[in-house]
């Protein structure tokens, strides 16, 4: 079972960045953080992304669902593929 190594207070972009700010020596995060000459596409970038909103649909109520799907001409109930795995010699 894999784990979440991100602990459960990071939920965005702007958490992880304070995160690297705490962990990271001043210079490269500065490095990293910032951006070229008067940093004008930084700027415009940031401001583009706090534009968009997004709303996660977590544990949103379903009235029905329908996982059927037709594969190369057969009809599946439950899709569910298995692969073969070739190790070569």
């Amino acid at each position: 079972m894999a784990t979440n190594p991100l602990p459960p207070s990071v939920i965005n972009i702007d958490d992880l960045r304070k995160m690297a700010k705490r962990r990271l020596p001043r210079v490269v995060f500065d490095y990293l953080d910032g951006g070229a000459d008067s940093e004008i596409t930084l700027r415009e970038n940031c401001r583009v992304f706090d534009d968009v909103l997004f709303r996660p649909r977590w544990a949103v109520a379903v009235p029905e669902t329908d996982i059927r799907t037709r594969v190369l001409s057969f009809d599946l109930l439950f899709p569910r593929f298995s692969l073969r795995s070739v190790i070569p010699a």
